[in-house]
């Protein structure tokens, strides 16, 4: 069996992209598995970029433009600086079919009785702070777009003479007349000079945005479990697929390691996903394997343990190393599940 117990993150990639790259043509690399939805049979002479990033050309056939119906908002994580609040906020498409969005969404603050507080979010002007430019963003089925929200944390000021609060957020998708509600979670609940910049795409998760850790699960019948945990540690991005994983041995040399993708005895594999990331949230894979030596396994049954792992986040080429202590048997057979949203991945079924 190997060795287990703490197991510590070490960054081996540094710096950090800003917000602001959001905006920057970044190639959107996903496995073959990739659920492509159906596009509209109409061509458009318009540039468009998708989710992750990359332009069509244009010939590409045109989306349809996403409808309230099938859109889900979220809230991410805020900020603040030189008082001001800063909010990303996420729209996904939860649809079976490609759509588009393009432009401002209306974002509005609503007290308990419904009423909206102040005013509704003032759209920023120009390319400069957290504005940016206006583009179409393409989603696939299950992928998002992103926006950032704005509010003055600093009290009094002319706007705002006193403390002004609500209790849910309301946001219009561009083009939409129905809007989508959730809990107004912002920090320290201020409702002033609220602004909102356009939908953006979302990009890939690099090496360089993420941190990672194993922890030690569950066994069961010579099944070992341990649960791989990423987190987002800059912009809003997204994962989409399996890890990569090399273990090393304690003088950092590779160690017979053979991954395979889906489910284990104690870990269900979904399949691959948009897992879409805000700064500091989590995603998580399930790692599997069998501690019980077989043919062409050490002949004293005891299988070699790793020291350190290293987890290459998909589509990426440069890793993160962990130590982290896993000792499979069958030729060092490990089977991880895609990433999910969250810490947990589901147990088997």
């Amino acid at each position: 069996m190997g060795r287990e117990g703490p197991m510590r993150m070490m960054r081996s990639a540094q710096g950090m992209l800003p917000w602001a790259s959001l905006a920057v043509g970044l190639a959107l690399l996903v496995s073959a598995c990739t659920g492509g939805g159906r596009t509209a049979s109409h061509r458009t002479s318009t540039t468009t970029t998708t989710a992750g990033g990359s332009t069509t050309s244009s010939s590409t056939p045109a989306a349809a433009a996403c409808t309230t119906a099938h859109l889900a908002l979220a809230v991410g994580t805020g900020n603040g600086a030189a008082g001001t609040g800063y909010t990303d906020y996420f729209l996904r498409n939860t649809g079976s079919a490609n759509c588009s969005l393009s432009g401002f969404p209306g974002l509005a603050v609503l007290d308990a009785n419904g009423n909206v507080v102040q005013r509704p979010a003032t759209r920023c002007t120009g390319t400069t702070g957290f504005c940016r430019p206006v583009m179409t963003v393409l989603l696939q089925p299950g992928q998002s777009t992103t926006f950032l929200g704005t509010n003055v944390d600093v009290y009094p000021t002319t706007d705002c003479p006193t403390h002004l609060t609500g209790t849910t957020v309301q946001v219009y998708p561009p083009g939409q007349t129905v809007p989508l509600r959730q809990p107004w979670t912002v920090p320290n609940n201020d409702v002033c000079d609220l602004g909102v910049g356009p939908v953006q795409p979302v990009p890939r998760c690099h090496t360089s945005d993420l941190t990672a850790e194993i922890q030690p699960g569950g066994a069961a019948a010579g099944n070992i479990g341990a649960t791989l945990h990423i987190t987002d540690m800059s912009r809003p991005c997204f994962l989409f697929g399996y890890p990569g994983l090399q273990m090393l041995d304690g003088s950092g040399q590779p160690m017979r390691t053979s991954v395979v993708r889906g489910s284990s005895m104690l870990h269900h594999d979904p399949g691959p996903s948009y897992v879409t990331l805000d700064n500091g949230e989590v995603a998580s894979a399930g790692i599997g394997y069998s501690d019980v030596a077989i043919q062409g396994d050490p002949a004293n049954g005891q299988c070699p343990g790793s020291s350190s792992v290293e987890v290459t986040p998909p589509d990426e080429t440069t890793y993160l190393s962990i130590s982290a202590g896993l000792g499979p048997c069958d030729g060092g057979r490990l089977f991880v599940t895609a990433f999910q949203t969250g810490g947990q991945p589901r147990g088997a079924s």
